[in-house]
């Protein structure tokens, strides 16, 4: 077990890779015993039907998608790295789908956001998906 911390620069996060077991530190659990759990993206239509998002070329519709409790997966660049945002004002949808693909859960943000119908703040929460985590863009048919 290693007890010193690793810290990485934005350069260094794409070469991450994540081995399929992994021991969960817990108080409640068998330290000893490896518990398997989901490590990278997998095909969206291997999940279950409620845990699949959805994109959107309009960022306004998108938004409102999440803000009905829909999965919002929208795209970005940072730092020049690809990845996404999994948007949702439903917490527990969002957890359901990172205990499906191997998210911890103490990665999910929490950040208000302003609903586009009503210019209010609702909360939301997302996950930064990036590297094994980011799903493949689908071609447009």
């Amino acid at each position: 077990m290693l007890d010193d911390a690793l810290t990485l620069d934005a350069s260094q996060v794409d070469s991450l890779r994540f081995d399929a077991a992994v021991c969960i530190v817990s108080e409640k659990l068998d330290l000893d015993t490896p518990y398997p759990v989901g490590c990278g993206m997998r095909n969206r239509s291997e999940l279950p039907e409620n845990l699949r998002w959805r994109e959107f070329e309009d960022r306004r519709l998108g938004m409102i998608y999440a803000m009905d409790g829909g999965l919002w997966l929208h795209r970005h660049v940072w730092y020049g790295r690809s990845m996404a945002h999994l948007v949702s004002v439903d917490r527990e949808l969002l957890l359901a789908y990172g205990r499906e693909v191997g998210l911890p859960a103490d990665r999910l943000q929490f950040k208000p956001l302003k609903d586009p119908r009503t210019g209010l703040r609702r909360d939301a929460w997302h996950w930064d998906l990036i590297g094994e985590f980011l799903p493949e863009k689908r071609s447009r048919p």
